[in-house]
């Protein structure tokens, strides 16, 4: 309903009741509609008015513009009659040019010929210039030839010496191959010796790199020994690690415990403020609800009824009570369960605080414990000193001594891993001792062969060199001889071929040459009389236009040809806008008749006004829909919403009525745990009414506290205890100290017969009873001491935990535990 827009409302509709609230926002609605109705003639009649204002203008708009474009036709057509004496000289220009169009091709040809009489007379001198080259190319050759036929007879001789040296050839061969034989017995045998020398030395350095692998591999047992103990203890140091590392995570979970009690025990302390503010709101309310039962009792009373307190007919005092402000039962029930569900956290929070103190208590303990058992297994390997005394220290004391570890460990690995390459080096120097040794000896009976090769031909060349001439020394200096001499001859005959063609040449290019030269004449003289031609009807054309013989007017002209297109393309143009002009004016003259020039502001004006009164309807009506529309939704939500409220609290109310029944806010205070608990109680005090019975002599009798208690916590789970001495039932908190401990040690003894008899074979063979001896007077003791030997005569063992020295001496079977101090005892087997 808050978020409805109310129009004419009352005032106070806000409180008015729902029902109420709806009908108004109904007839609201209604009203709303007719007037959105109203408001849409009115938006459609300024809608047509404004349209019709809005064209009217458009029109004079319109016309308005062919006015003004009718005098710019006007204004343009006197600027383009006052360029008529120009574009008249433009038209003599392009008859002029296109006279001198008509001639071009003669220039042209003339221009064509005339260049050919240029590159003609250039030809000519060429061939003039080659003619005297040919002639002197001619006379060279023909002293050349003179030349060669001097020189016939060395030429005679060179032939003569070169089949002289050709007999005596083989000779020298024969002289060449044995050098070549002996030269190659020599640096085999040279080859055999150095390779056999180095094999000498191969083996003495095998020898040697042998020895010193050795004097290595005889270090690799004591290598090995120092890495297993280093892997030995590097194991340790591992597991020491782990330890450390699991000592340092219970520290670190130790310090979030640590902050997790510190936040418990604040938010404990605020609970009990809670509690404190709760109760004492709640004891000033059940206050003043007790005044206001006194009050409505006091206005109950009548002269000769009973008092319903006292029972008197007569009411001669009725207490006073102040004016105070009405409670009801439901206020007083909520303010009970909210300070039983803050006592209850208040509980929860200081059971669970209390748990995490003692968890902090043991860990902090087993951590001193463990961390001092590992400290001093440090100190006997010697690997912490009496400084160590903190964990961080010991954790980082391992990191370091684990690092040292595997890098010796790292260190030792390579040099057993350059031990075991050395160990292959030296068999590898065996294999190759071996290898080298055979081919020492294959070498020694090669170098033998090649000394008796070499000797061989030493003494076959000096036999066949005495036999040579001595004009040369080797077969070399003779095949160059014979070379020399081959290349002279060759070089003599193509000179003679070269003289010959050159002649040959010269001849046939002084032929050519003059034919060319009579050629190029007879042509020169055919262009000449072309030109002479050209030029006289050329001349006679200019002299008939323009009344001169000036070639400079034509080839003016001609030059200003690449013009005549963009000239004759200006007089077109001119010529169209001089017709345009003249078929636009027409035009508009057709288009506005008689019209004048209308004044658009005030009609312009006189549209805006209309185009306002339209948009205020517009927003008016749209402003009045937003608001039905939006309230036409809120009325359907608001209708559907009381419906469903409607239903909801019907289901609402039988919820709340299960949920007291079950929770125990009804006026029985029992909740269903409770109801369940209770019958389970009731089985157990069956079974523990045998035992008090034993125990106390038929004396007391434990029964359930039937009536209800002023809350849950007192309801249900209540013990009273009936007394036979003197007939009557009392709770069993006033039962003294041994009386209590003997009810106890009965209900203890039936949650076990219980539990065990409706478990399912689960069978309780042993029973500890943690102190409460002392409080017992003599004959409780002894009557608790009995009832305990009874039970554990029937199979079940008794365990106390206790100091009373009655008990010592009467147990016979006992474990004694010595305090030492810091956390320590000793323990201590006691048999009869």
């Amino acid at each position: 309903m808050k978020q409805v827009q109310w129009l004419d409302a009352p005032a106070d509709i806000a409180n008015q009741p729902v029902s109420d609230q709806i009908a108004v926002l109904t007839a609201q609605q209604a009203q709303a509609t007719a007037a959105l109705k109203d408001i849409q003639k009115q938006q459609l009649t300024a809608q047509t008015n404004y349209e019709t204002a809005n064209t009217q203008l458009s029109n004079d708009a319109r016309m308005n513009d062919q006015i003004m474009g009718l005098e710019r036709q006007k204004q343009q057509q006197i600027t383009l009659q006052s360029q008529q004496d120009q574009y008249r000289q433009l038209q003599q220009q392009i008859e002029h040019l296109m006279w001198a169009n008509t001639l071009k091709p003669q220039y042209d040809r003339l221009q064509e010929l005339q260049a050919d009489v240029e590159a003609d007379q250039k030809q000519l001198t060429t061939i003039l210039v080659a003619i005297n080259r040919s002639s002197k190319r001619q006379a060279d050759q023909q002293a050349t030839q003179q030349q060669l036929q001097r020189q016939q007879s060395s030429q005679d001789q060179r032939l003569h010496d070169q089949t002289i040296l050709v007999r005596q050839r083989p000779a020298f061969q024969k002289v060449a191959a044995l050098k070549d034989q002996l030269t190659s017995a020599q640096t085999t045998f040279a080859k055999i010796n150095d390779h056999l020398t180095a094999q000498k030395q191969q083996i003495a350095d095998l020898n040697q790199r042998s020895n010193q692998l050795a004097e290595k591999l005889a270090e690799r047992p004591a290598i090995s020994d120092s890495l297993a103990q280093l892997r030995q203890t590097g194991e340790w140091l591992l597991n020491a690690k782990k330890q450390v590392d699991q000592l340092t995570d219970r520290q670190t979970g130790i310090q979030q415990l640590t902050e997790q009690i510190n936040r418990d025990s604040k938010r404990l302390d605020d609970l009990a403020v809670q509690v404190t503010s709760q109760q004492t709101a709640y004891d000033q309310l059940r206050n003043t609800w007790l005044s206001n039962q006194i009050a409505n009792l006091v206005d109950q009373l009548a002269p000769g009824t009973p008092c319903p307190v006292c029972g008197s007919r007569t009411h001669p005092s009725p207490a006073q009570v102040a004016d105070l402000p009405q409670v009801s039962d439901t206020q007083i029930k909520q303010a009970e369960q909210q300070l039983q569900t803050i006592k209850s956290r208040q509980a929860g929070a200081s059971s669970k605080l209390s748990e995490e103190n003692k968890h902090l208590s043991d860990q902090k303990q087993r951590l001193e414990q463990d961390f001092a058992a590992l400290l001093t297994e440090f100190k006997q390997r010697e690997v912490a000193n009496e400084e160590t005394q903190s964990l961080p220290a010991l954790s980082q004391l391992v990191a370091n001594q684990l690092a040292d570890n595997q890098n010796q460990q790292q260190l030792l690995d390579k040099q057993l891993s350059d031990l075991k390459r050395k160990a292959q080096q030296q068999e590898t120097i065996q294999r190759q001792l071996e290898t080298s040794q055979k081919q020492v000896d294959q070498l020694q009976v090669d170098h033998q062969d090649a000394q008796s090769a070499r000797q061989k031909y030493q003494v076959q060349l000096n036999d066949v060199q005495e036999s040579l001439p001595a004009d040369f020394a080797n077969l070399q200096e003779l095949d160059d001889h014979l070379a020399e001499l081959k290349r002279l001859s060759a070089n003599f005959d193509q000179a003679v071929s070269d003289n010959r063609q050159a002649l040959q040449n010269a001849a046939a290019e002084l032929a050519t040459a003059n034919g060319k030269k009579v050629t190029l004449n007879r042509s020169m003289a055919d262009t000449k009389n072309k030109i002479a031609k050209i030029q006289n009807a050329l001349t006679t054309a200019i002299n008939q236009q323009f009344h001169t013989t000036d070639w400079h007017i034509l080839q003016e002209l001609l030059s200003q040809l690449d013009t005549l297109d963009k000239k004759q393309a200006q007089l077109v143009d001119y010529q169209d806008q001089l017709k345009n002009v003249a078929a636009a004016i027409t035009t508009y003259q057709k288009i506005i008749g008689d019209h004048q020039p209308v004044d658009l502001d005030a009609k312009k004006a006189r549209v805006a006004q209309l185009a306002a009164i339209r948009d205020e309807l517009t927003d008016r009506y749209s402003k009045a829909y937003d608001v039905a529309l939006f309230n036409n939704d809120r009325l359907k939500r608001i209708k559907q919403n009381d419906a469903a409220i409607h239903d909801q609290l019907e289901q609402t109310t039988e919820l709340e009525q299960l949920v007291q029944t079950v929770s125990g806010d009804s006026d029985a205070k029992l909740g269903l745990e409770r109801y369940v608990l209770r019958a389970e109680l009731i089985e157990i005090l069956q079974v523990a009414n045998e035992h008090l019975k034993q125990l106390s002599s038929g004396r007391y009798f434990l029964q359930l506290h039937k009536e209800a208690g002023t809350y849950q916590k007192d309801t249900g789970l209540e013990i009273d205890v009936y007394d036979d001495n003197v007939g009557q039932t009392r709770s069993v908190h006033t039962l003294s100290g041994g009386e209590s401990f003997i009810a106890a040690l009965s209900l203890a003894l039936a949650l076990g017969e219980v539990i065990q008899n409706e478990s399912g074979g689960i069978s309780i063979d042993t029973l500890f009873v943690d102190e409460g001896f002392g409080s017992l007077d003599q004959e409780s003791l002894a009557m608790a001491m009995g009832a305990l030997e009874n039970i554990e005569s029937n199979s079940r063992m008794i365990g106390i935990i206790s100091h009373v020295t009655m008990l010592q001496e009467s147990i016979p079977y006992q474990i004694k535990v010595q305090a030492q101090g810091q956390g320590k005892s000793t323990t201590s087997v006691i048999r009869p």
